[in-house]
């Protein structure tokens, strides 16, 4: 009996460790940045050609430290969902579920303020007029170019 027991605890714990994870989004006033999972490397691989793509993986990546440095001037909240070991499946802010279990590029934005809808960045090569616009920024702070 103990065997029996036993065994179904285990398997009970397996199911739940498989289950799809999500994301809470606790906060006043923040960004959310999804990241891509190790499936999707792979996809974003063949479908650009491997030096296509890591000329796109360091765009991306220079395009979120600008982003981070624009929202930490402006006294943003950044947060990061990796999802490479973790595959969580979706943001959950108060008044909306997102599914990011499949991203369209390398990485995905959403800007929340308590109160209102999640939104989907779209442009975040130059982010600030729809950042402003959605936090009600009227005068923004730039962050000091690096010498």
């Amino acid at each position: 009996m103990y065997k029996y027991i036993k065994n179904i605890a285990i398997i009970m714990a397996l199911c739940l460790s498989l289950e799809a994870k999500n994301f809470v989004v606790d906060c006043n006033k923040c960004v959310v940045e999804v990241g891509f999972s190790d499936e999707e490397v792979e996809y974003f691989k063949k479908e650009m050609g491997e030096e296509d793509f890591y000329v796109a993986a360091d765009d991306a990546n220079y395009y979120a430290y600008t982003l981070s440095k624009y929202l930490e001037t402006n006294g943003i909240e950044f947060k990061h969902v990796a999802r490479l070991d973790s595959h969580r499946t979706k943001l959950v802010f108060p008044n909306e579920s997102i599914d990011i279990a499949n991203l369209k590029w390398l990485y995905e934005y959403y800007l929340y303020q308590k109160g209102k809808k999640p939104y989907k960045l779209m442009d975040i090569s130059a982010p600030e007029d729809e950042i402003n616009k959605y936090f009600n920024i009227s005068n923004p702070k730039y962050p000091k170019e690096s010498e």
